[in-house]
């Protein structure tokens, strides 16, 4: 069977890749056995809108490793691999939870079995739970929560959050749900303690979990530039040119404004209920005014600038939320969703607006969040003298939501991209009616 397995730090040839370890260690102990010789198909997906990320090993064994290690769940898998031109490589240490689809092969010599695996960190967070009251910002619950469940707070990273103190009770949730939990309430401060529009996820890639704001990210220099184009001989030649050159591409989403707008992109009421003040208070909602607070990944918005029409009809989006002043003696307001909940409900839905999927080469340094530069060209007739080639509304800079890496024996290493973007290159004509 074939191998595009490198052993050089620059590129031989399409979809080039270093596996550098694939073992597993059987739960009662005994030395690492390689697997290189037996996989078929290495896959890892990871997403920003999960907690968790999942793994992917495809057997083809020979030896009956099933029973002589034994291979039955529980097992540790080492896996090492990075892309020829990576300074470090990808590195995961995770556990096998379960072993799919056996089947012996037609001359019943071999079978074939698919290990999935996640993270050790998700092996303990089902088994341990978080039953007290905490205290303090919501970064320092978010470290207390895990450090003290994980020990290892070299795998966490935490974007900067406001600094307002809150206390909350945690009835028995598990400590990763416990994180996101204080996700969906996080927030960051703006320049003279004005609350600027944020967006905090928590989900866990190949480096570890993180706790990052996606509007923060976007100030983020692009990492890489993807070109989609026909194949010819000058960009075949040239390695960098053919890394950035897109195989394949789907669009998944493209306007929806009924949507958009019954979800809170455009406008929208938050109104709140002070349970101890016996006291209603109102926020409302504008995309114009909360998009010029921040920068974005491109420059233009979704709709035109002057358009007003789903903007100022706040009624499609209408929420309702009970608060509590001085719930706890020494924290006088604990819940403030206005600070979190209306920017979060549109970004969100902002990055729905238009995503892509990219197949690429594989590319073991892209990682959640990270800013990428895509280049499409228009469709339909231009003459030598055109200058605005792009499509205005699907080149421009994106944000990676989800990634997949996907490591074939025969086919090689390739790296499938989910992005999405916020804002346009060039704006939608302004006298155009939504």
């Amino acid at each position: 069977m074939p191998e595009s397995i490198s052993n050089s730090n620059s590129y031989s040839k399409q979809n080039d890749y270093q596996l550098l370890k694939l073992e597993i260690v059987s739960n009662s102990g005994g030395p690492a056995v390689d697997l290189k010789g037996q996989f078929i198909e290495l896959l890892l997906y990871e997403t920003i809108y999960d907690t968790k990320m999942v793994g992917e090993v495809l057997l083809l064994d020979a030896l009956n490793y099933s029973e002589a290690i034994p291979i039955v769940g529980n097992e540790t898998i080492l896996i090492s691999f990075k892309t020829p031109n990576a300074e470090t490589p990808i590195e995961i240490t995770g556990k096998v939870f379960t072993v799919l689809g056996k089947s012996r092969t037609s001359n019943e010599k071999t079978e074939t079995y698919k290990l999935q695996f996640v993270s050790n960190i998700q092996y303990e967070n089902n088994m341990k739970r978080v039953s007290c009251s905490k205290k303090g910002s919501l970064s320092k619950m978010v470290f207390d929560i895990f450090s003290e469940n994980f020990k290892d707070t070299s795998r966490l990273t935490i974007d900067p959050v406001s600094n307002k103190e809150f206390q909350f009770v945690f009835p028995y949730w598990s400590p990763l749900y416990s994180i996101n939990w204080l996700a969906q309430r996080a927030f960051s401060s703006g320049p003279s303690n004005r609350n600027a529009p944020s967006c905090f996820v928590f989900y866990e890639d190949v480096d570890g979990f993180h706790l990052s704001d996606i509007v923060f990210r976007m100030n983020k220099p692009p990492v890489m530039s993807y070109r989609h184009e026909p194949p010819t001989p000058m960009n075949m030649a040239d390695v960098n040119r053919y890394f950035q050159r897109v195989q394949d591409y789907q669009v998944n989403s493209y306007f929806d404004r009924i949507n958009e707008y019954r979800r809170g992109m455009y406008s929208g009421y938050l109104m709140t209920h002070d349970i101890t003040n016996k006291k209603m208070n109102y926020y409302e909602y504008d995309y114009h005014e909360s998009f010029d607070k921040v920068n974005h990944l491109n420059p233009e918005k979704l709709i035109p600038k002057s358009n007003r029409r789903f903007v100022d009809a706040k009624m499609g989006f209408m929420n309702y939320l009970p608060v509590q002043a001085d719930r706890f003696n020494n924290v006088k307001e604990n819940d403030v969703p206005q600070n979190f909940f209306p920017d979060k409900a549109s970004i969100i839905n902002q990055f729905n607006t238009l995503t892509m999927s990219l197949l690429v080469n594989g590319n073991s340094t892209l990682r959640l969040l990270d800013v990428i530069d895509f280049e499409i060209a228009k469709t339909g007739y231009m003459d030598a003298k055109e200058k605005d080639w792009e499509d205005q509304y699907l080149s421009g800079r994106y944000m990676i939501v989800s990634l997949k890496h996907m490591i074939n024996r025969e086919v090689g290493y390739n790296t499938t991209i989910t992005m999405a973007k916020d804002s346009l290159i060039k704006g939608i004509p302004d006298g155009y009616e939504v």
